[in-house]
């Protein structure tokens, strides 16, 4: 129920939509062979010249639309198919599939006023579109409560849907709501118990232990070639967390890392385009960049920015910040990211030269397009926010995007979260990530990430010493007082005890930590990968002497601190 598909134009149910056009049908079939040879040999800005004048010659032809709108998805290039679909909805504006296709556009424009607008325009609330996008919406803009609601509404009519109990189970979930997300995710296992992704949800929730059955369901599952992959890969995931939870970190490795093989034989990894990113920011990102800068951007409200790698405590410094009076929480934001790719959009064609023109069209910036982009961040993130002064942005890959954020906010802070590199480097490996960190998949592809992360945090440490404040997760956890102080002393906040009272914070959180943060702090975990260290030698070996940095760097920064 829950999935958005971009329409092919190949699609036969949207070609034959409409059979008139002023090109006669041997013409148009060639034209339509040269626009997929062109999107199949990446060649976006040949498909989409090529669609364009098909389009502006056949704009009743669904097959023309479907391929320039595919054509520009895949560019990303998502405000030129946002024109596209609306230009369309003016010849016909109550389909709801376009308004669906227009609201997911909006989305990752992060436009979310305006797909509220969209959505509120279908009248039917009952059709099964509606309710895909404005989960969808609801999900996107931290609003579960929402979420929630729909789903059980949804579930009135259609019992029997196991992804909408599943969904339903991570939103419950998110909520901290224990035990009604069980009973959801086990209502989705009654309904269709050869889905891998239930079993990674019940995995995923601490203290609950899958019955003989359930685990018995999920190794058939992970050992039969005929089942989808992501069934496979999803019921590896649990497994490995089952047996990781039963101390046998032998078997639960061996599920991990049959996970990860999969994923990366679907989604290989390919580290040039970040690398080539990382030296044009060590290239062009230097004292006078930053100093040209210091005045410009949006002044009102203040940003929060935590990054570091995944899965190294960016929700539990969230929820500690976000506990004072004056800190609104907003979770991960994508706007910057999204941003940033549309900054370098106007000649590229592709996400990789996107990453590797970004330091480049940035460079060129003036006080105006700073101010623009700043006032941009503000009022589309309003939706995630309430009015206190400051709020976090915890994306953790916005480290990337540093030179961006200091280029349109003057007073934006930046709090660079750090965990040891072999915790990361397993943690990351256990966490089935929906997208964005391929890297994670490969012990040396997540060896080389790390030491590129370290090696861009200097760098701006360099350029611009005392921007950010660097936290180590292990000082966060065996010196907390000191080290929330710090963090507030550094956004200019006075120190509230309710900040060490964190795990008494209501709200929703939708990482992997969401129940870690709703407990007080412990540190039984710090050094939890030493269960798997005979398995993680070509990690170990990969990260080499930044190991000792690092343990060196966070021992120094736990002494300087405790006299703080």
């Amino acid at each position: 129920m829950f999935n958005n598909t971009v329409a092919n134009g190949s699609n036969n149910s949207s070609t034959t939509a409409h059979s008139t056009s002023p090109i006669k049908a041997d013409l148009r079939n060639n034209i339509i062979l040269k626009i997929q040879d062109a999107i199949i040999s990446k060649d976006y800005k040949l498909a989409i010249a090529l669609g364009r004048e098909f389009y502006n010659a056949n704009k009743n032809n669904k097959a023309a639309f479907n391929l320039l709108s595919n054509a520009y998805i895949l560019k990303t290039d998502i405000e030129a198919d946002r024109e596209l679909i609306t230009e369309q909805l003016a010849m016909d504006p109550n389909d709801v599939e376009l308004k669906a296709r227009l609201i997911q556009d909006l989305v990752a424009l992060c436009q979310f006023d305006e797909a509220f607008e969209v959505l509120d325009s279908i009248k039917d609330t009952q059709h099964p579109t509606y309710l895909k996008s404005a989960y969808k919406l609801y999900k996107e803009t931290g609003d579960l409560v929402s979420g929630k609601e729909l789903l059980k509404k949804f579930l009135i009519t259609q019992p029997y849907n196991w992804e909408a109990h599943n969904q339903l189970g991570t939103i419950l979930h998110s909520l901290g709501q224990r035990d009604e997300s069980i009973a959801a995710f086990k209502k989705a296992y009654d309904i269709h118990p050869d889905k891998g992704i239930i079993y990674w949800g019940l995995a995923n929730i601490k203290s609950y232990s899958l019955t003989k059955e359930e685990k018995r369901y999920a190794k058939y599952i992970s050992k039969t070639p005929s089942k989808e992959k992501d069934d496979i890969i999803n019921a590896c995931y649990a497994l490995g967390k089952i047996y990781e939870d039963e101390k046998d970190y032998e078997n639960s490795y061996k599920h991990y890392r049959k996970a990860n093989d999969l994923q990366r034989s679907i989604d290989p990894h390919d580290a040039r385009p970040y690398s080539d990113l990382a030296d044009s920011i060590k290239t062009n990102i230097n004292e006078d960049f930053f100093a040209q800068r210091k005045e410009w951007g949006a002044d009102k409200n203040v940003p929060v920015f935590v990054v570091g790698m995944p899965r190294s405590g960016s929700t539990l410094t969230e929820q500690i910040l976000v506990s004072h009076s004056e800190v609104d929480g907003t979770g991960e934001l994508p706007n910057i990211i999204a941003y940033s790719k549309r900054v370098a959009l106007h000649d590229n064609i592709n996400l990789e030269s996107q990453l590797e023109k970004h330091v480049e069209h940035l460079l060129a910036f003036n006080t105006d397009e700073a101010r623009y982009w700043g006032d941009l961040y503000l009022k589309d993130t309003q939706i995630r926010r309430g009015n206190a002064k400051y709020f976090v942005d915890k994306m953790p890959s916005n480290y990337w995007y540093l030179p961006f954020i200091y280029t349109i906010f003057k007073q934006a802070k930046v709090i660079d979260i750090r965990r040891h590199p072999m915790s990361v480097g397993l943690a990351v490996q256990k966490q089935s990530f929906n997208t964005g960190h391929n890297y994670s998949n490969g012990q040396k592809s997540t060896a080389e990430r790390y030491k590129s992360y370290m090696d861009i945090m200097d760098h701006y440490e360099k350029v611009a010493p005392g921007n950010i404040l660097t936290v180590y997760y292990e000082n966060l956890v065996q010196d907390t007082e000191n080290q929330i102080r710090r963090m507030l002393d550094y956004i200019s906040l006075p120190f509230e005890k309710r900040c060490l009272d964190f795990y008494k914070t209501k709200r929703p959180i939708k990482t992997p930590s969401a129940e870690q943060v709703r407990q007080p702090i412990y540190k039984d975990g710090l050094e939890h990968w030493k269960n798997y260290e005979e398995f993680l030698q070509p990690l170990k070996q990969e990260l080499g002497e930044h190991l000792f940095v690092y343990e060196e760097r966070q021992q120094q920064a736990l002494v300087q601190s405790r006299g703080y």
